[in-house]
């Protein structure tokens, strides 16, 4: 009864294991990590955009001490 009933986990379990399709959870794993990327990249366009603005800015306020230094 115990050889029979190993047996049968055995195959049970060889079974299963071939029947595994990975497909779904690597389309999961794909889709959160393009999901963290995205995020990612906004953070880096965000923060490029204010590093433009605080140079344009910057750059305004040398123009204005140029302008006076030279009028």
């Amino acid at each position: 009864s115990d050889v029979c009933s190993s047996d049968l986990g055995d195959k049970a379990g060889k079974d299963a294991g071939e029947n595994i399709d990975p497909t779904v959870p690597i389309k999961e794993a794909v889709a959160a990590a393009v999901a963290e990327a995205e995020k990612a990249a906004l953070k880096v366009r965000a923060l490029a955009d204010l590093a433009m603005e605080e140079a344009e800015g910057i750059g305004a306020l040398a123009g204005e001490a140029a302008g006076k230094v030279a009028g």
